[in-house]
Parts: C-alpha cells; structure tokens; sequence
C-alpha cells in the first residue's frame, strides 16, 4: 500500500508541469487559415518590455506581452503586426511561416523635441546718443509628451527662470549659442543621461546639463498603467542682452 501511495504521489508530480504548461499555451486558432506566432519584444538594450499593445490592423486581433516580453497571436503568414509603447518609436513585423518558432523585435526609443529654452544675462552700457528698443520675446513653450513636468509648461519656464545660473567665465568671454541636449526621464520621473548633441563651449555645456539634472520629477510616461521611460531633445540657447543707457 505504501509503494502504491507514492506511486501515485509521484504520478501527480510528474503530471502536474504539464497540466501548468498546457495552461499557459494559447488554444488552436479559431480560423483554421490562421496559425500561431510566438515573439518577444525588447528595447535596444536588449530588456524585454511588457504590456506592448500589439495589434493586426484591420481587424479584431491584438494582444499584449507578457512582463518577460513574450506574447503568442494567431495570423496568417505574410499579415503584419504592429508593436506600439509609450517612449518607444512604433514597430511593425510582416510576419513568414518560420516566425512560428520565435522572432524579436526590438523597439527603438523616441525622441521627442521641447521648444527652446532662454538662458540670459544682461550687459549695461551707458552711452550717449538716441535709444534703441529691442522687441525679442524670451518666451518658452513645452511641447506635450508622454512624459510631462507638473504643472505644466508655464512651471517650467518658472523653473529654469529661476535657477538659470549664466558662468561668469562664459560671459566674460562673450559666449553665447544653442547647446542642443537629450536627456531621459525614468520610471520614477527623474531626469537622467544627460548628453550633448550639439556644443557650444564646456561651460555652456556643462550649464546645460547642470539644469537639466537640477529639475525636479516629472510625470513619467505610462504603458498600460506601467510607468516607462522616455527620451527627449532640449534646445538650451545662451545669449547675453546687452542694452544701452542713453544720457544727454
């Protein structure tokens, strides 16, 4: 009785992952022209992304990836599936009989470009002589993203307004110009990986970077309720307003 009892204990162990695989296996295709394609999605570090929507356009059939990645869809052969992800740029795969054994797709990320921001100082000149009116709007916008700062644009603004700290050295040396900056906001909304695309001075770069490690947390993009990161472009433009004190 005793061997017969582990027998049968054993039998349920044996049984019991592939009772649990069979689970997790998707059921035939309801069309019987259809068949299923497994896949994984990853970023361009090769980290699998969860929750991407993924879809055949013109019809009822989508699903999502799992937190590895890996997601299975019934299609047919030669029928394109589209992979969509917030921070990421929008993929597609016409998918071959062959893919029925696995494919990757990897997403690159998108890059989204902010409006200009002014970093300014003045320079007092006393002269004699008729006055001269400079009509330049130092105005900033931010252009709406996934990923967005609280507050709103006009925050913003307020923010690099007030903690915009012009090098000394940099003017003395009457450096001005648009340093260009992609940085990327986190899952927990912090800015990151400041780099500089385009260069005006090590100072000005320097500053550059310096307020964009310096804002406070964003609102990060969201993916099906998932916080993710996403990339964005900043002009930074340095310039120095030099006015002038007429006398008679």
């Amino acid at each position: 009785m005793k061997a017969l009892y582990y027998n049968a204990i054993l039998g349920i162990l044996l049984f019991f992952p592939s009772f649990l695989k069979a689970q997790i296996r998707p059921f035939e295709p309801l069309n019987p022209d259809r068949i299923f394609f497994k896949g994984k999605v990853v970023d361009t570090d090769n980290n699998a992304l969860p929750k991407v929507s993924i879809y055949i356009p013109g019809s009822m059939r989508g699903t999502i990836s799992d937190s590895n990645g890996n997601f299975y869809i019934d299609a047919k052969p030669k029928e394109t599936l589209y992979f969509t992800y917030a921070g990421k740029e929008d993929a597609y795969r016409q998918l071959q009989e062959k893919d029925t054994t696995g494919f990757i797709v990897q997403m690159q990320p998108r890059i989204q470009r902010l409006k200009k921001v002014h970093v300014r100082k003045d320079k007092k000149i006393i002269e004699k002589g008729e006055p001269y009116e400079d009509d330049r709007d130092g105005t900033f916008e931010l252009v709406y993203a996934d990923a967005y700062f609280p507050d709103g644009e006009e925050a913003l603004y307020k923010f690099f307004k007030e903690n915009q700290q012009y090098p000394q050295e940099a003017f003395k040396q009457r450096e001005e110009g648009e340093v260009l900056i992609q940085f990327t906001i986190d899952e927990k909304g912090k800015a990151t990986d400041p780099k500089i695309l385009r260069s005006v001075s090590p100072m000005l770069d320097q500053e550059a970077k310096r307020l964009v490690l310096s804002m406070p947390a964003w609102k990060p993009a969201r993916q099906r309720g998932l916080c993710v990161e996403s990339t964005f472009i900043l002009p930074v433009y340095f310039h120095i307003d030099i006015w002038k004190q007429y006398t008679e």
